[in-house]
């Protein structure tokens, strides 16, 4: 991490703690680890602080524990070893995470962060599906999968299956502050996953992105929040 790197991530760390808490907030920072020697606190923050300053690696993040400005951040007085980020974050409740962002965007919402945002008075939701990565050998339970027509070294076309995630995102936009508000992923018995007859990834209807946002503005709703006055959907998406 470079000295602006650093410069820039003690702002973050003042703002964050002035404007949202911090140190409350990384309670939202739960997983299933039982009795874990490292909080889950520190290694939650330790990989937000990470994506604010775009640490590409777990290996590099863990070296960056050791700072002992970065402990001090964190809470913890000691490094976090890059094996304990993988295992923690696979174990993070998503439900918490979700929680915490609700909260940070009603309260950006009470400070008029997204008065720029709006379009004719309404603030917009975009609803966008991405795949995250894609594997020709490995895959989970979650998987979504396809298949692929290729050509061989000699020009023979043969198929072979793909497995990959996808979500669909729900996201506030803007000229200076875009947000996520929730993020929803595709699952197998979604008919927005299905392959078309070609081989290729269907595209995703406009219906179903209008299904996706569905969960969202009902746990919107649970909140006491107003939801977005307006939607729009990827055109890439939503031609199928």
């Amino acid at each position: 991490m470079t000295n602006t790197d650093f410069s820039q991530l003690s702002h973050f760390v003042c703002y964050a703690q002035k404007r949202f808490d911090l140190s409350v907030l990384a309670g939202c920072f739960a997983d299933a680890r039982q009795q874990p020697d490292i909080p889950s606190r520190a290694v939650g923050l330790s990989l937000v602080l990470g994506e604010v300053v775009h640490i590409p690696s777990l290996l590099q993040l863990q070296q960056e524990t050791k700072l002992p400005q970065w402990q001090r951040w964190v809470g913890y007085p000691h490094s976090i070893s890059h094996d304990t980020f993988g295992y923690a974050s696979e174990r993070l409740d998503p439900w918490q995470l979700r929680r915490a962002g609700v909260w940070i965007c009603r309260k950006l919402k009470r400070g008029k962060a997204f008065e720029t945002n709006k379009i004719a008075g309404l603030l917009v939701v975009s609803l966008d599906a991405n795949e995250q990565f894609c594997s020709d050998h490995r895959c989970c339970e979650d998987c979504l999968s396809r298949e692929l027509t290729c050509k061989d070294v000699q020009g023979q076309e043969f198929k072979k299956t793909q497995y990959y995630h996808k979500q669909v995102y729900a996201q506030l936009s803007g000229p200076e502050l875009s947000v996520i508000l929730d993020v929803e992923p595709m699952r197998h018995a979604d008919p927005r996953a299905k392959t078309d007859a070609g081989g290729g990834a269907r595209r995703t209807k406009s219906g179903d992105l209008g299904r996706a946002f569905d969960p969202l503005h009902r746990r919107l709703s649970r909140t006491g929040s107003r939801g977005p006055g307006a939607g729009a959907v990827d055109r890439a998406q939503a031609d199928g």
